[in-house]
C-alpha cells in the first residue's frame, strides 16, 4: 500500500474515531444535562409553590397574633369592646375570603363568646350563647396550653357545610391563646379556614409539571384535573400508591429532611415532595403537615433526546464525508511533490549528479525544498573532490543551512497564512499555529546541532549577570505565561560582573529555564536565586534555577549531560550538553541536584575571571 493511502486511511480513521467519540460524549453529557435541568426546574417549581403555601399559612398566623393582641378574652365582658372586636373580625373576613368563622372563646367568668361566620347571606355575628362546635372546642383547648404568641394549626378535616347535609368542605383550623398584659392565658382565638379557597391559586396550570397536595398519610388534598392531567399515570386517592413509595414514605415523612426527590420508574416521572409543617414539632410530636408535590414526565425529554441523537448522527456522517473529501485532496496535493522529491533523492543516492528537479520551478515550500536539494547536489559535487570526512562535514553543514533557509521561507509563508486566516476567523488558523510551532521546533533542533557540531569561540568581555538573567527570563515569558508558571527571583540585582561571553551566557540560562519550564505542569513554581560565592578559593557567582517538576530519576542522573540523551518524545538531547560545554568554557561548573520540595535545582557557578586571564589581555577597564 502506498504511503499516501496509509496516511489517508490512518488520518481518516483517527478523524472518524474522534468525531464518534465527541458525538457519543456530547450525547451522554447532553442527556444527563437535560435530565438534570428538568429535575432542577421541577425542584425549584415545587419549592416555590411550597413557599407560597407556607407564606399563606404564615399570614394566617400573623392575623391570629394581631387579633389576639387587640383584645383579650376578658375584654369581651364589655359590650362596646365586643362590638368593636366583632367589627374587626368581620372586616378581616371580608379581606380573607378563605376564613369561614372566627371564634373568641374565653375561659374566665362573665366573659362572652364572640363569633363571626360566613353564610350564604353574608357575615353573621353571634355573641353570648353562640354554639361552639367540637372542632373549635378541641382547638381552643390546645391553644390555651400554648405560650402567648404561639399558633397551632390542625390537620385538614372534611366537614359538612352548614345547612347543607350532602355538601362537604375541607377545613383547617388555626388557634392561638389570648392572654392579659401580664401574660396570663384567659381564652383562645380560633379561625376556621376553607382549605380549597386558601389554596385556590396553587399550581397554576402548566404543561410540563403536575402539582398536588397531600397530608401525612399520603392522601391527596389537591390533585390535577383537566389540562394538568398526566397521560403516564392514572391518579388514585393516594400518592403513596401512585408513586410506589412504601417504606420510603415512612422514613421521609418522619425524617429531618423536608424535601424528597426521586424518579418513579413505574410512571417514568421525576417527582419532588416538600413537607410543610402546620405546627411546631416541639410542641406537638405528631405535628400535622401538608405535603406539596410536583411531577414531570421524562418521556417528553427522552423524545427530545432521541431527536437530538438522530440530528447528531446525521451531522457526524456529513462531517465524516467532508473530512474524507478534504483528506483526499490534501493527500494528493501533499504527496505528489513528495514522491517527485523522493525519486530525485533516490537518483542522487544511486550516484547521479547531472539531474534537475521539475519541482524547482514551484513557488511554494516544496519548490524551496527542491531548490535546496539542488544546492545540496551541487555541494555534493564540489565536496566529492575533497577528503571523504571533510566532504561529509561540509555536506552536513550545508544541509542544515539549506533546511533552515527553507524553513524560514515556510515560516514566512505560514505567518502570512496565519495572519490571513486569523483575520477572516476561519478554522485554518489553528492549523497554521501548529505548523509555526513545528517550524520553530525544527529551527531549535538545527541550532542545537550546529552549536554541538561546530562550536564557536568565546568573545569575552565584562558581563553584567543581572542583565543576562533578566534578558533570558524575558525571552521565556511566552512559555512562562502559557504554562501559568509562578516566577520568584532573589538576589540577582546586585551581582558583580564576570569575564565572559554575554551571548553564550544568555544561551546557558535560556536553556536551563526552558528545561525547567518543560519539566513542570501548568501552575508550577520557578525560583531564580543568585549570590556571591567562592569557587576554588576564587570569587565567583552562583546562580540556581529551581523547578517543581518531576525531578531527575537516580537511574539516569549520570546520563543527562551526555550528547543525544533525552527522555522526551521530542528534542535532540543536546541542550544540557551545550550548556555544560559553555559553562566549562567559562571555567565554571554545572550541578544538577534534587529539589527538597520536589523537582530539580540547576546550579551554575561562574568565576569572576578565568584563572588563565591576565589583566593585560584586556584593553578595557573593569566597570
Amino acid at each position: 500500500m502506498k504511503t499516501s493511502r496509509k496516511i489517508f486511511g490512518l488520518t481518516y480513521l483517527i478523524s472518524v474515531l474522534a468525531i464518534a467519540g465527541i458525538a457519543l460524549f456530547t450525547l451522554s453529557r447532553t442527556t444527563a444535562t437535560l435530565h438534570d435541568l428538568s429535575r432542577q426546574r421541577l425542584s425549584e417549581s415545587v419549592n416555590r409553590e411550597s413557599r407560597i403555601i407556607y407564606n399563606t399559612l404564615d399570614m394566617v398566623r400573623s392575623d391570629l397574633q394581631v387579633l389576639a393582641e387587640e383584645g383579650g378574652a376578658g375584654a369581651s365582658k364589655d359590650p362596646e369592646t365586643r362590638r368593636r372586636l366583632t367589627e374587626r373580625y368581620a372586616g378581616l373576613m371580608q379581606k380573607r375570603p378563605a376564613y369561614t368563622r372566627i371564634l373568641l372563646q374565653p375561659n374566665t367568668a362573665g366573659a362572652a363568646t364572640i363569633s363571626v361566620e360566613q353564610t350564604e347571606l353574608g357575615l353573621r355575628a353571634k355573641g353570648v350563647g353562640a354554639a361552639v362546635e367540637s372542632d373549635f372546642v378541641m382547638m381552643a383547648e390546645e391553644a390555651v396550653k400554648l405560650w402567648p404568641g404561639n399558633v397551632t394549626l390542625s390537620q385538614v378535616m372534611v366537614r359538612n357545610v352548614r345547612d347543607e347535609v350532602d355538601q362537604k368542605a375541607r377545613v383547617i383550623y388555626a388557634a392561638t391563646p389570648v392572654a392579659t398584659k401580664d401574660g396570663r392565658v384567659e381564652g383562645a382565638l380560633v379561625i376556621a379556614i376553607d382549605f380549597d379557597t386558601l389554596v385556590g391559586g396553587f399550581g397554576r396550570p402548566r404543561t410540563d409539571i403536575t402539582f398536588f397536595i397531600g397530608n401525612r398519610d399520603g392522601e391527596y388534598l389537591y390533585r390535577p384535573t383537566g389540562q394538568q392531567e398526566t397521560k403516564s399515570i392514572t391518579w388514585s386517592n393516594s400518592m403513596i400508591r401512585d408513586f410506589r413509595l412504601g417504606e420510603r414514605w415512612q422514613k421521609w415523612s418522619y425524617g429531618s429532611d423536608p424535601q424528597l426527590r426521586f424518579d418513579s420508574p413505574e410512571t417514568h416521572m421525576a417527582v419532588v415532595l416538600y413537607r410543610v409543617l402546620l405546627a411546631d414539632p416541639l410542641l406537638r410530636p405528631n405535628a400535622p403537615v401538608l405535603v406539596v408535590g410536583g411531577a414531570a414526565s421524562l418521556t417528553e425529554m427522552d423524545n427530545q433526546i432521541l431527536g437530538f441523537r438522530t440530528e447528531l448522527a446525521v451531522m457526524a456522517l456529513v462531517v465524516g464525508g467532508m473530512v474524507a473529501f478534504a483528506l483526499a485532496l490534501a493527500t494528493k496535493y501533499l504527496t505528489q511533490p513528495i514522491q517527485e522529491l523522493t525519486l530525485l533523492a533516490d537518483r542522487i543516492r544511486d550516484g547521479e549528479r547531472d539531474i534537475t528537479s521539475p519541482a524547482s520551478g514551484r513557488r511554494d515550500e516544496f519548490g524551496v525544498l527542491a531548490r535546496a536539494m539542488m544546492r545540496m547536489l551541487e555541494a555534493l559535487r564540489d565536496a566529492a573532490k575533497n577528503e571523504e570526512q571533510a566532504a561529509l562535514g561540509r555536506m552536513a553543514t550545508m544541509i542544515a543551512h539549506d533546511i533552515r533557509n527553507a524553513l524560514s521561507s515556510v515560516k514566512m509563508n505560514l505567518k502570512i497564512l496565519d495572519n490571513h486566516h486569523r483575520a477572516v476567523a476561519d478554522e485554518f488558523s489553528d492549523g497554521c499555529d501548529i505548523a509555526l510551532r513545528q517550524v520553530s521546533y525544527m529551527e531549535n533542533i538545527l541550532t542545537d546541532m550546529l552549536d554541538f557540531a561546530r562550536p564557536n569561540g568565546l568573545e569575552p568581555d565584562w558581563v553584567d549577570l543581572d542583565d543576562v538573567i533578566e534578558v533570558a527570563t524575558v525571552s521565556m515569558l511566552p512559555e512562562i505565561t502559557e504554562q501559568s508558571i509562578v516566577v520568584c527571583t532573589d538576589g540577582h540585582h546586585s551581582l558583580p560582573k564576570v569575564w565572559g561571553d554575554r551571548t553564550r551566557l544568555i544561551q546557558v540560562f535560556q536553556n536551563l529555564l526552558a528545561n525547567a519550564i518543560q519539566a513542570m505542569e501548568p501552575g508550577g513554581h520557578l525560583t531564580i536565586e543568585a549570590r556571591s560565592a567562592l569557587f576554588k578559593s576564587r570569587p565567583a557567582v552562583e546562580v540556581s534555577i529551581a523547578d517543581t517538576g518531576s525531578g531527575i530519576p537516580d537511574s539516569i542522573h549520570g546520563k543527562v549531560l551526555e550528547p543525544f540523551f533525552t527522555t522526551r518524545a521530542k528534542g535532540t538531547g543536546l541542550g544540557l550538553t551545550i550548556v555544560h560545554r559553555l559553562v566549562k568554557s567559562h571555567d565554571g561548573e554545572l550541578h544538577l541536584e534534587p529539589n527538597p520540595s520536589g523537582g530539580t535545582i540547576a546550579r551554575v557557578i561562574l568565576p569572576l575571571v578565568s584563572p588563565h586571564w591576565q589583566a593585560e589581555q584586556s584593553m578595557t577597564e573593569i566597570p
